[in-house]
């Protein structure tokens, strides 16, 4: 179990490195955006999906390296369905997000 856990640990920082704070890329200001006819700003309207995202909206559940190693030793070493390990770990984390966490291991 400590060998799967320190693997999930290790593996913790590789992914969605590169652009952390989600800008928008090419610089910070795409093609066109926002502007009206008259080259000026669209009334403050906000476009692309870095923007929403910064403001503090996120999608699905922030796991610990921990809580992942734990589901990943619970699927594969001790034969429960991703159901039972994901309602034994954390009573409310979904079957799907535990097969993400297995996928992605």
């Amino acid at each position: 179990m400590e060998r799967v856990r320190e693997r999930v640990r290790q593996r913790g920082g590789q992914r969605g490195g590169g652009r952390e704070g989600g800008g928008e890329g090419r610089g910070g200001r795409g093609i066109n955006r926002g502007r009206g006819r008259d080259g000026g700003h669209a009334g403050g309207r906000r476009r692309g999906r870095g923007r929403r995202r910064q403001e503090g909206a996120q999608r699905g559940q922030n796991l610990t390296n921990e809580i992942r190693a734990t589901l990943v030793d619970h699927v594969v070493n001790h034969g429960l369905t991703l159901r039972e390990a994901g309602l034994r770990v954390q009573p409310n984390l979904s079957r799907y997000t535990v097969a993400s966490v297995i996928r992605t291991f």
